[in-house]
């Protein structure tokens, strides 16, 4: 079974992942970045422009973010470049889940900032909030199409989940089998 481009747009849902809470790196953030969380000052417009960029589409912050019910301004968290937001991550709750598990949710890093590291890292201080607030475990989900974000989630420790889905075991052998091809 040959699976590529956006699956989820040929109806297939979006993969899980899945790791639990107890045992986090420490967020050593590199010289230069530092974590910011939330303010309704600059916040919305800081989301939007990386979340639009990152991904080419439109999502407006009130839509996406607070008109959600997790939504509180902790739970959403910056790295900033000089001053200047260049990647986001939400430590997200949704309903789908059980009890106890938080939702990693809207990574996203600007394209001027890729390569660095900071989506491994804003993603870290996602985890960390979810710890913080008594999650046991993390949960999210993505395309088969976004190999680095699967690199870097598979760094921070989240496995696949095979379950669920009919098409899952496939789908993870052959974007495990593309990473593997460029990492050699």
């Amino acid at each position: 079974m040959r699976i590529s481009g956006n699956n989820t747009g040929a109806g297939l849902p979006s993969l899980v992942m899945r790791r639990g809470l107890g045992a986090l790196p420490p967020l050593a953030l590199p010289t230069g970045v530092s974590l910011r969380a939330f303010e309704e000052a600059w916040g919305p417009a800081a989301w939007e422009h990386i979340v639009n960029t990152a991904f080419g589409r439109d999502f407006a912050f009130g839509e996406k973010m607070r008109a959600e019910p997790a939504f509180r301004p902790e739970r959403i968290l910056f790295l900033e470049q000089e001053g200047s937001p260049a990647a986001v991550a939400a430590a997200w709750q949704r309903e789908k889940w059980p009890p106890g598990t938080g939702y990693l949710h809207y990574v996203a890093v600007l394209p001027g900032a890729r390569g660095q590291g900071l989506g491994y890292w804003v993603s870290l201080a996602a985890l960390h909030q979810m710890r913080r607030e008594g999650n046991a475990s993390a949960v999210l989900e993505t395309q088969d199409e976004r190999l680095p974000a699967i690199k870097t989630y598979l760094k921070l420790g989240f496995e696949a989940d095979l379950a669920g889905h009919e098409s899952y075991e496939a789908r993870w052998a052959e974007i495990l089998a593309r990473l593997s091809a460029h990492s050699g």
